[in-house]
């Protein structure tokens, strides 16, 4: 018994780590997506106070020399509820926007994407005065700039380029509010191959000849099979984490009992006496 209260300490606090590492897995990279940040921002960070919650009711056990039912509770609990609470949010905020998607329709304007659909429009504009510029007639009626016109002398078989080359573009990124948006647009495009935000249209990114899904639809499909599916996920696994430990806390109350009544013996010290045999002060 005296060997099992000093390990008590240690093999509680792996136990913690191993019960919530794949929640924690999940949100830790859901907190670096590019777009998780991009809509939601990065509330996902608050995961961090979850091992040091561990480490401190890890210590506070230590220095007790005995199980701590209040610290093993909040070890438990705390972390089940805060990522049932992330989970909630996480599967709300993207069912949200797809269904403003599908409601109100992509380019509503009073709907984010519909901002986005805005800021595809604008980069449009400005990749096809680029390629006008560069002597591109297929791109003349595009541009909508009327100080910008075909050079004199156009020359033959001029070649595409993205819209990150063409010249001003990053200038462009500071100063328009929507091209400050196309960092995004242009992740979208990059890693789902798609073309167009709302509707399908030219690549402005990549130089990609066919793109089969509007960006419109990939983020859709971001929303509901990455970000709400882990969401959903996350909130059924700390629902079964924190009814589990209630039912191992109702069977094994007795048995924690006579381990806090005899003084536990969890710290270095303790250990060392455990070893000798002592087992507290005899009346």
């Amino acid at each position: 018994m005296a060997g099992f209260k000093a390990m008590f300490g240690s093999a509680f606090l792996f136990a913690n780590f191993a019960i919530f590492l794949w929640p924690l897995v999940v949100l830790w990279q859901l907190a670096f997506d590019t777009s998780m940040t991009f809509w939601f921002g990065h509330y996902l960070m608050a995961i961090f106070v979850i091992p040091v919650l561990f480490l401190s009711i890890y210590g506070w056990q230590v220095r007790a020399g005995k199980p701590i039912n209040a610290g093993m509770t909040v070890a438990i609990c705390f972390p089940a509820l805060l990522l049932a609470g992330m989970g909630i949010a996480l599967y709300m905020q993207a069912n949200s926007l797809v269904d403003d998607i599908q409601s109100k329709g992509c380019d509503n304007v009073d709907t984010a994407t519909g901002e986005l659909q805005h800021s595809y429009a604008t980069a449009k504009n400005f990749y096809a005065c680029c390629q006008v510029k560069y002597g591109n007639a297929a791109f003349d009626e595009i541009c909508h700039d009327e100080g910008i016109n075909l050079p004199a002398v156009i020359p033959e078989n001029v070649p595409l380029i993205e819209i990150q080359h063409c010249p001003g573009y990053y200038d462009m990124t500071v100063r328009n509010a929507h091209a400050k948006k196309w960092s995004y647009l242009q992740y979208l495009e990059s890693n789902y191959m798609c073309a167009g935000f709302c509707s399908r249209d030219i690549s402005l990114w990549t130089t990609q000849e066919f793109a089969s899904p509007t960006c419109g639809y990939a983020l859709e499909i971001i929303m509901q099979a990455k970000i709400a599916n882990a969401g959903f996920m996350v909130i059924i696994y700390s629902i079964i984490v924190a009814v589990l430990y209630g039912v191992w806390f109702s069977f094994n109350g007795k048995a924690l009992k006579e381990l806090q009544g005899k003084g536990g013996l969890l710290s270095n010290e303790g250990a060392g006496l455990a070893r000798y045999g002592y087992d507290g002060p005899r009346t």
